[in-house]
């Protein structure tokens, strides 16, 4: 991608409305840009994060033989009515009427409607076990949105749906589900911890919370090296206490990006979702939900991952993994060296964003700091003459002058462990 063909423009301030370093940032570097109170328009830097962090979690679930599917965002609220949430959820639905009067809601997520979809489909224990997932757009009207997409009306979420014979199966695929969002999140390289949780409007008996640690996190955990969890689920518990397993309790903050569920038969009870057993009896489906917040993720890597200048970001979600700067575009060797490397390194596989915009030198280098990218590559006339291309990492700042000859292995070290 080159910068003269997006479209985006940076912000040198830091915009009034936003009050953490993560919000900021990912306005200024023109990742998101507010529509209207709570709901984000994405750019184009911002939507390849979502694609690969989208395709981290897919890889993930579909190893473990989770099914992808896609439900409608239009939700009849009498679905709600009968599984009894429709006063729960209360003003969170934003409700609707069509041009017969029929009621609907955008969904704030989506048990009623996998419970409908499946329903029919579930007649033996020969059906089960299964676990369907979709990424969506969801809406929930919120009193109070703030803190860009940490608290968004409108935000993209994974959710998953386990069907399970019995309480046993249920609890083992919730344990393997547990698992999957260990691999997820350790994929991304930035700290994060499954905490013991309270289960809110879900509903349940058992769920576990995941964290992405965070200064300026919501929420309060308390832990040991064996014990993690919630503060809100033990309010009179505080650091220096023992906690379940004698040791004392540490605290950290932290921003929650997934939280899993056991539901038991809370919902497939009220929806009518049964099977007959293998003696001809009728049973009632164990049911789990599994949530992931897409874009909330992203916004808590920047929050954990970024310094004085702009992001740092991972190079499991990096929109680019490789920023080039044209520092003298009007010189055509320069301009035609730019414009090989980049070729060579998009055919390489190597994701890579040319700055080939009018601009000062400064400037550039502010916005590749801002924007994050893992490396720069900062292409002027001056080393081009001495056959040179310098390379900066983001995340240390190391700078180091290498041939052109040999750039483009240097690069690839940069990424990959074994010869392209």
């Amino acid at each position: 991608m080159k910068w003269s063909k997006t479209g985006v423009k940076t912000l040198k301030e830091v915009p009034a409305d936003t009050a953490l370093p993560s919000h900021a940032l990912l306005v200024r570097g023109g990742f998101i840009k507010k529509l209207t109170s709570g709901i984000f328009t994405y750019g184009p830097f911002m939507v390849r994060a979502i694609h690969k962090f989208e395709n981290i979690v897919r890889e993930e679930l579909n190893k473990k033989n989770c099914v992808e599917i896609l439900m409608p965002m239009v939700q009849p609220t009498e679905l709600w009515r009968q599984s009894e949430r429709l006063h729960i959820y209360g003003d969170l639905l934003q409700k609707m009427k069509n041009r017969t009067g029929q009621e609907f809601c955008l969904g704030p997520t989506h048990e009623e409607v996998i419970s409908n979809y499946i329903k029919n489909n579930i007649n033996s224990y020969r059906d089960l076990p299964f676990c369907l997932y979709q990424i969506q757009n969801k809406f929930r009207d919120e009193i109070r949105p703030r803190f860009g997409l940490m608290r968004a009306r409108e935000f993209i979420m994974k959710d998953a749906y386990s069907f399970d014979l019995n309480e046993e199966q249920a609890k083992e695929s919730y344990k393997k589900m547990e698992s999957v969002y260990q691999a997820i999140f350790s994929r991304l390289d930035i700290p994060f911890r499954a905490v013991k949780a309270d289960s809110g409007e879900i509903g349940g008996d058992l769920s576990e919370e995941f964290h992405i640690l965070a200064e300026h996190g919501e929420d309060e955990l308390l832990f040991t090296d064996s014990f993690a969890a919630n503060k809100e689920i033990c309010p009179d518990v505080k650091p220096g206490d023992k906690g379940p397993d004698n040791q004392v309790l540490r605290s950290c903050r932290g921003i929650e990006v997934g939280h899993i569920f056991y539901l038991g038969d809370k919902y497939s009870k009220k929806m009518k979702l049964h099977y007959l057993d293998q003696q001809g009896n009728k049973q009632t489906v164990k049911m789990g939900c599994y949530g992931i917040g897409i874009t909330r993720t992203i916004q808590a890597v920047v929050e954990h991952s970024h310094d004085k200048n702009g992001i740092i970001w991972p190079k499991a979600i990096a929109p680019f993994l490789v920023h080039i700067c044209l520092l003298d575009p009007e010189d055509q060797k320069t301009r035609d060296l730019a414009n090989h490397l980049y070729q060579s390194l998009c055919k390489k596989g190597i994701d890579t964003f040319l700055d080939d915009r009018d601009e000062k030198p400064g400037v550039k280098f502010k916005d590749a700091d801002l924007l994050g990218f893992p490396l720069r590559i900062n292409l002027g006339t001056r080393d081009r003459i001495k056959n040179l291309v310098e390379l900066v990492t983001r995340p240390t700042g190391k700078r180091e002058k290498v041939p052109i000859a040999s750039a483009l292995e240097k690069i690839l070290s940069f990424f990959y462990t074994k010869p392209v």
